[in-house]
């Protein structure tokens, strides 16, 4: 009996394990911890340096690691700037350069403004503080390096900062330079012509001594506090190393030791969230063999990258640096080589995503809202898997017709498992039933489910997008009107997929529809902590499966499948 209502009962369970999926890729996207898996450093400190060995690992996985001191920076970044600075203005950025670090700092960006403040109703009713603000704040320019922060930092060994003396050249590029310890540190930054968020970075280290030098570094550092939130709205060091894009959300690991990475391609390494980037890479590849995310001092992290090459004695090292300050823009990122487009973290489904974001904004430069462009975007997607999302409502309903002569059969033959068998394909295929039709067209459609989801939850072009009573698409509704919404959605989508005869239900079938109302309230649930875009899509989404599934209910109420007494025959 159990083969018989597993085959009766398939297209549900196919139902419930798509939902059960969707949940838990939502849990891995939403509440799993972030982990970057990498590599744990044991540490000792000493007067302003942190000594680290590195764990041993097998030839396969690093050949040629071997135990070395990693010191990391704790007295090389600003504590306060009291002079006036030399800067970069554009349209669209403006920043300056420290005297402190010799790093570009406080950089703002002209066109995207400081996240607004996005207070719920019921976070303010539970809270029961001052008057209830849905948005706040959202006028400031958005800053991704702070008056801290810098781009880069330089040195060697336990470097303490002396002054730099800061100049602009005869191509107007601004120059710090510095001595410490007989080593002068000259930096060259220029910006680029076409590209605002671009720079050209030049690192010189002259050795003036008779000793060699093992232990230059460059760094990107910033100050971090908080928690970063499931959708990285704050920022933490990031680097593209081994092939992939790796982040270090957690700031308490970082404290206790710097975590990172021997002997591996190493793209760009820096700071970022998840809409901003700061980050540089070497023009010539293979120039570090050491990069690891650390903590600096107080509250300041960031990423430090070791030179493979040892300064000589009265020798020079070069080093000549791309760094991009700005939005994570596919169609800026992308040009700068073949790695900073993976700074858009869009996930397994990324190919998908990336020709989703072009329908997206070719919709928009139509129609010049994100809002509409989102909900045409749906209803083309629906008609775009139009058969096959047919063949899987028809396969569902044709089934829930079937149920009775199932029941038949089953009563009939209960004690003839073969006949039994005989019967039921032999009822599927005269009526042109299949008990897994509706199992394929969900799983194709997955992929295109959870790139869209991407879409909207990693696109930058979306950010403070407004639409109707929503100030931005990529924070949560705080009326809660959408995720109330699709609860309805939600639940009339259920009911049509509810057999008339509740009656004659079997003991599995009707934990099955226990289980569908439960995840009813449940993703009604995450739907209030979701960004509003990606609700809104799922209301489009759920709106169009019930007028869908109410035009396959009318074609099946004027042309039955089966009749009341005997299956039909095939033809």
């Amino acid at each position: 009996m159990n083969e018989i209502q597993n085959s009766e009962n398939s297209a549900r369970l196919t139902r419930a394990i798509v939902l059960s999926v969707i949940a838990y890729f939502m849990w891995i996207a939403f509440f799993m911890p972030q982990q970057a898996p990498v590599q744990q450093p044991q540490e000792t400190q000493q007067e302003g340096i942190v000594e680290t060995q590195q764990p041993n690992t097998t030839a396969e996985q690093n050949p040629t690691t071997t135990q070395q001191e990693q010191p990391v920076v704790t007295d090389a970044l600003p504590k306060s700037t009291s002079k006036n600075t030399p800067s970069f203005d554009s349209a669209s950025l403006k920043s300056t350069i420290s005297w402190e670090t010799g790093g570009i700092q406080n950089v703002k960006l002209e066109d995207f403004y400081k996240a607004t403040a996005v207070t719920g109703w019921w976070k303010w009713l539970f809270s029961g503080e001052g008057e209830w603000e849905p948005y706040l704040g959202g006028t400031e320019k958005f800053q991704v390096l702070t008056e801290k922060g810098s781009m880069l930092v330089a040195g060697f060994g336990d470097l303490q900062i002396t002054e730099f003396n800061i100049s602009k050249d005869k191509e107007n590029a601004i120059v710090a330079k510095q001595t410490y310890k007989g080593v002068e540190i000259t930096k060259r930054y220029s910006q680029d012509e076409n590209n605002p968020y671009l720079f050209n970075i030049d690192v010189v280290f002259n050795n003036r001594t008779n000793q060699d030098i093992d232990d230059v570094w460059i760094a990107v550092v910033d100050e971090m506090e908080g928690d970063p939130g499931p959708y990285m709205d704050k920022l933490r060091p990031q680097m593209h190393v081994d092939g992939g894009v790796e982040t270090f959300s957690d700031l308490e690991d970082l404290e206790e030791r710097p975590d990172g990475y021997e002997n591996e391609p190493l793209s760009w390494f820096g700071v970022g969230s998840r809409y901003f980037l700061a980050a540089i890479a070497e023009q010539n590849n293979a120039v570090f063999d050491r990069v690891y995310a650390a903590h600096f001092s107080d509250n300041m992290f960031g990423t430090v990258a070791y030179a493979q090459d040892v300064l000589g004695k009265n020798d020079k090292l070069v080093f000549s640096f791309t760094a991009y300050i700005g939005p994570k823009q596919l169609d800026v990122l992308s040009p700068l080589g073949d790695t900073w487009g993976d700074a858009v973290d869009f996930g397994i489904f990324g190919f998908f995503s990336r020709v989703l974001l072009f329908l997206l904004q070719v919709l928009y430069s139509g129609f010049g809202n994100w809002g509409v462009a989102i909900i045409l975007a749906t209803l083309l997607i629906r008609v775009i898997l139009f058969p096959m999302t047919q063949k899987s409502y028809e396969s569902s309903k044709k089934m829930q017709i079937l149920s009775p002569k199932l029941k038949e059969i089953q009563e009939k033959y209960k004690d003839d498992k073969q006949k039994l068998s005989q019967e039921m394909m032999k009822l599927y295929r005269e009526n042109g039933a299949n008990p897994l039709g509706g199992c394929l067209p969900m799983l194709i459609q997955l992929p295109i489910w959870f790139a869209l989801y991407s879409t909207l939850l990693y696109s930058v072009e979306l950010y403070q997008s407004e639409f109707l009573f929503l100030k931005d698409l990529t924070e949560a509704d705080p009326y809660g009107v959408l995720p109330v919404i699709y609860g309805f959605l939600m639940y009339a989508n259920q009911k049509f997929m509810t057999p008339p005869d509740t009656a004659s239900m079997g003991e599995q079938q009707r934990m099955m529809m226990k289980m569908m109302k439960y995840m009813t309230f449940v993703f009604t649930f995450f739907m209030f902590t979701f960004p509003s875009g990606l609700v809104l899509y799922f209301c489009c989404n759920s709106g169009l499966s019930i007028i869908q599934q109410r035009i396959i209910k009318r074609k099946f109420e004027k042309n039955p499948v089966v009749l009341d007494s005997q299956p039909q025959q095939a033809q």
